[in-house]
């Protein structure tokens, strides 16, 4: 069975308005991928992003996937290659944990949170 593929648009919080993480959509099921768009609306070059993901099912009350759950700090900063300059938008590839057999047929969403990033500086600007 083929998965259905869903585009989401995350709504910004005011607090996490500097990193914008859009248009996620689950390109590759057995790789466990998603790719996002990731727009740097601060003024500082950013070299990493730390963020919490969501993998879900609409209508579903548990995720297939959840790194924020319980974890109020988030995941790790991910390396953006290249970085991303102010005002600039780019794709990044972000890997999930593997979704059992019986997701197989099923809308499965990717949500991606910014909490976090890294100035080409060095300094961490919290996003939460």
């Amino acid at each position: 069975m083929r998965l259905a593929l869903a585009f989401v648009v995350l709504g910004v919080s005011p607090a996490a308005a500097g990193v914008v993480i859009d248009n996620c959509q689950i390109t590759d099921r057995l790789q466990r991928f998603a790719v996002c768009e990731v727009t740097n609306q601060t003024e500082d070059a950013i070299y990493s992003i730390r963020f919490g993901m969501k993998v879900y099912t609409p209508g579903s009350s548990i995720p297939w996937h959840d790194t924020y759950a319980g974890r109020p700090m988030g995941t790790y900063f991910q390396t953006i290659s290249g970085g991303i300059e102010p005002s600039e938008t780019v794709s990044i590839i972000y890997q999930y944990d593997h979704l059992p057999a019986n997701a197989d047929g099923m809308e499965v969403v990717a949500e991606v949170y910014p909490l976090a990033y890294r100035s080409a500086a060095g300094d961490v600007t919290e996003l939460e």
